[in-house]
């Protein structure tokens, strides 16, 4: 069974399943974590990634890649098991690890 997964605070940039769990990348550059078969949220990593970088080399940058339209948020998401690797439009990225209690734990960052 499956249920939707709703965001009310920020707009979905990228997606990864490593079922029954879902990583969220936001606009607002935060990590959300939920289960596909209830819907509910069960963890949010919270600013690892800034929703935009000013200067000219961001800008260009981020147009190359996204054309006139860039939404913000994470540039890249990962989940492979207990894993979950983030990059944001600083350039760097966030390892977290999903606890037996579905909480995205911090583990690195580069």
């Amino acid at each position: 069974m499956q249920a939707p997964v709703a965001l009310t605070d920020s707009w979905v940039r990228r997606i990864a399943v490593s079922w029954p769990q879902v990583a969220i990348g936001t606009a607002d550059g935060s990590v959300v974590l939920a289960d596909l078969t209830t819907g509910e949220e069960l963890s949010r990593g919270r600013g690892p990634h800034p929703a935009r970088v000013e200067g000219a080399e961001s800008a260009r940058d981020m147009k190359l890649l996204y054309g006139e339209y860039d939404g913000g948020g994470l540039t890249a998401l990962a989940f492979a098991a207990e894993h979950v690797v983030s990059a944001g439009r600083e350039g760097g990225c966030v390892l977290w690890r999903v606890t037996a209690s579905g909480q995205l734990q911090h583990v690195a960052a580069l």
